[in-house]
């Protein structure tokens, strides 16, 4: 896997959930960092949520929610949505 990758780093990232990213570093058998000569790829600019997305715990569904321009008028579970659950829930059934 090292000799395919460009800098002995996998970078991995969830699209829903904020901060669940990171990466992993390739060593050599010895323990030293792998190098194959080329440059360290700059990692991406973290998302900032909205307070729908910090209480809901996701990353740009807000616009999805219940009154919002990309609302999903197909109801996926039914009855009220009361509870920041259910409106969460809802949101993310886009």
């Amino acid at each position: 896997m090292a000799d395919k990758n460009e800098v002995g780093v996998i970078y991995y990232f969830c699209h829903i959930h904020s901060k669940m990213s990171g990466n992993v570093v390739i060593k050599n058998e010895d323990g030293t960092a792998y190098t194959n000569g080329k440059a360290d790829l700059p990692l991406y600019v973290p998302t900032v949520n909205d307070a729908f997305d910090t209480k809901c715990g996701t990353c740009h569904t807000s616009e999805y929610a219940d009154g919002a321009k990309n609302e999903c008028k197909t109801e996926f579970f039914a009855g009220m949505k009361d509870t920041e659950f259910e409106k969460c829930l809802h949101a993310v059934d886009y």
